[in-house]
């Protein structure tokens, strides 16, 4: 009689335990991907999308200094506008080194290439005309077309400035969905396995009960 307790006692107790560690086991990987979303979300998204969203910003506010000072030499207008370029450059090689290290990021090289491709282009005939405003030669046909190759050139470093800015809030935005979801399915899980765990408790101890106070039963009558 001892023997077979024992053996029924440890069968329980070996199927409650291999419930557990299933149960700890998928929980574990569910909790690892869930980490490695987020960890990818706060060391690449998130820092890349600060640099992407700087960067349009100072871009627009030196383009509209720098309007000023070209239309009606706005006092003041110009200096703003080297201030809020020079930003504007120190954050170009950040973004380039957080595309280059980082694997999560690789889609954004070429985006990142092309911006810094159009940020020399806009600086070459940024300088051309603040040169010919300084000699007070803005007037004429060669002139304006002038100011519309700077327009043009400096519209399109806004929209890939934009661009990139709105794929990098586009990519954090999907990250931080797919760990809330991965939270919620874990949290449903745990419910769901914990209430599992229980019932499997509660069927294996009936069951071990069941069978022992059978036996007793029987050595009772035999006496």
């Amino acid at each position: 009689m001892n023997g077979t307790i024992r053996r029924k006692l440890a069968v329980s107790s070996l199927v409650t335990i291999l419930a557990i560690s299933s149960i700890g086991g998928i929980c574990t990987i569910a909790m690892w991907r869930t980490a490695s979303t987020s960890g990818v979300l706060s060391t690449d998204d998130l820092p890349e999308l600060a640099l992407a969203t700087a960067f349009e910003r100072e871009i627009m506010n030196a383009r509209i200094h720098f309007i000023y000072h070209v239309t009606v030499q706005k006092p003041g207008a110009l200096e703003a506008g080297w201030d809020r370029y020079g930003r504007l450059r120190a954050l170009m090689p950040k973004l380039q080194r957080q595309v280059a290290n980082s694997t999560e990021l690789y889609e954004l090289r070429q985006p990142t290439a092309t911006l810094a491709a159009d940020l020399d282009r806009y600086e070459v005939i940024l300088r051309q005309i603040l040169d010919v405003v300084a000699k007070h030669q803005n007037s004429g046909p060669e002139f304006t077309a002038l100011v519309a190759q700077w327009a043009e050139a400096g519209g399109k470093l806004v929209k890939a400035s934009g661009d990139l800015s709105a794929f990098c809030a586009e990519r954090a935005n999907a990250a931080s969905l797919a760990t809330g979801t991965n939270l919620r399915r874990l949290v449903f899980f745990l419910s769901g396995a914990g209430l599992m765990v229980t019932f499997i408790g509660l069927m294996l101890g009936r069951m071990v009960l069941n069978n022992i106070t059978g036996l007793l039963k029987r050595v009772f009558q035999n006496w």
